[in-house]
């Protein structure tokens, strides 16, 4: 089974936010696990790291980590068992938007190595959206809270450009 068959076999997404997943992430690990195509699980992987990510800047600031999928429960809360590109960052800084910012831009910079390895044009798509998305919120939260947008930026070079997005922000 290919990336997009799997991807595509996935129920849709809720309606509501808030709501459960149709197919829990670690269960959908699982199922990319199984397939037993190093190059599929590699792409899913990055995809799924996502969420680990969010899950490790959870735990860094004291809050109940969810939704696990590749990092665990338990290698969440254990430092030596993150990602590669996570373990410097996030064992040296602590809870900060620094941190925080150093964590997504390498985050972004392994997936996105990722999906160039394997010619993963719909995973750079997805990335480069994620990455403008993302830019385009900080910006806007920046502004509103008076501080300068271009530091909260991360990638901003690979995102789709952030005016993009401001039709759906307005």
């Amino acid at each position: 089974m290919d990336c997009g068959a799997l991807l595509s076999a996935l129920p849709a997404l809720p309606e509501d936010a808030g709501e459960e997943l149709p197919v829990a992430l670690d269960q959908f690990w699982w199922r990319a696990e199984m397939e037993g195509d190093p190059a599929l699980k590699e792409l899913v992987g990055a995809v799924l790291l996502m969420r680990g990510v969010v899950n490790i800047l959870m735990a860094l600031e004291g809050k109940e980590p969810s939704y696990f999928a590749s990092l665990t429960r338990a290698k969440v809360q254990a430092p030596a068992f993150y990602p590669e590109f996570a373990q410097t960052v996030a064992i040296e800084g602590g809870p900060s938007a620094e941190v925080a910012k150093q964590l997504w831009e390498r985050y972004f910079e392994y997936a996105l190595g990722v999906a160039a390895e394997h010619r993963s044009d719909s995973l750079t798509g997805a990335l480069r959206w994620e990455i403008g998305l993302r830019n385009a919120l900080a910006a806007r939260r920046a502004v509103t809270l008076g501080l300068d947008p271009n530091k909260c930026k991360v990638l901003e070079d690979h995102g789709v450009p952030v005016e993009g997005f401001d039709p759906t922000l307005g």
